[in-house]
């Protein structure tokens, strides 16, 4: 056997594909959902007031979170096929009807403003997106996000309550989510 056929075989043994990041960090257990602990991670609640995210239309805010609510953050860019695929999903979601109580947050790591909101506006992708571009504090590398796109669930006092890479993952824990 040539060594140009053993090329793929020895990259699957050497690195192994990274299988769904499915982690709840809540200590009740869901129906149908394994809680998993968190490894190596010593987060479990974002303060978002030491973040300010550039909107859409070129404003600098705070992002504030509404009691009795949970949130879906979804942290991706637009080269990322996952998270485009994702985004239809997302799309489709918010279009049949969604839970009033569970919100959609899009958290792009882009570095082109210009690129970012062209893509949102040619998409009709209305939900609320954020960027950090420009800016040394950056919430995503705080959280140590390293896989897109990354879901992280999380209530309105800020606290983590799961992160997964699939969106309905992410929309399936939210909703049988107790709050």
């Amino acid at each position: 056997m040539s060594i140009g056929k053993l090329t793929p075989l020895l990259l699957l043994l050497f690195f192994p594909w990274k299988q769904n990041l499915e982690t709840s960090f809540n200590s009740r257990k869901a129906d149908n959902h394994k809680v998993i602990e968190a490894k190596n991670q010593d987060f479990k609640t974002i303060d978002f007031s030491k973040y300010t995210l550039n909107t859409t239309d070129g404003k600098l805010t705070k992002l504030s979170l509404e009691k009795g609510k949970i949130y879906i953050l979804d942290f991706w860019y637009l080269e990322c096929k996952p998270c485009v695929k994702d985004h239809h999903a997302i799309a489709k979601y918010i279009k049949n009807g969604k839970n009033n109580s569970i919100e959609i947050i899009g958290m792009s790591i882009d570095r082109s403003k210009n690129k970012w909101t062209t893509y949102l506006k040619l998409n009709h992708y209305n939900w609320p997106n954020y960027n950090q571009f420009g800016y040394d504090t950056s919430l995503y590398k705080d959280l140590e996000i390293q896989l897109f796109p990354t879901y992280l669930v999380v209530n309105s006092n800020g606290d983590i309550l799961h992160k997964s890479n699939r969106f309905n993952n992410a929309l399936d824990f939210a909703g049988s989510t107790k709050f």
